[in-house]
């Protein structure tokens, strides 16, 4: 039988989920309909991509990290019952 780690989470902000909501949406958008490509032009041609992707996976582990924070550990499930 598998040992649980006794762990504390502490809840996330409201607001840090609608970040990374709103920072998704506008880096999908950038990245996707090629203005990301303009911003950094100076840095190369396809730069744009690599940079907008990486800020899409940001924010797409900021909203995992908010969703993770306000489900139960196990711990507390148990106290429920």
């Amino acid at each position: 039988m598998a040992k649980y780690i006794k762990t504390e989470r502490i809840p996330l902000s409201g607001t840090f989920m609608i970040i990374s909501i709103i920072g998704f949406i506008i880096s999908t958008q950038y990245t996707f309909s090629g203005t990301m490509n303009q911003i950094f032009l100076f840095m190369g041609p396809y730069i744009g991509y690599s940079f907008g992707t990486a800020f899409i996976l940001i924010f797409l582990l900021m909203f995992i990290a908010s969703i993770v924070s306000i489900t139960p550990s196990f711990d507390e499930l148990k106290e429920l019952k």
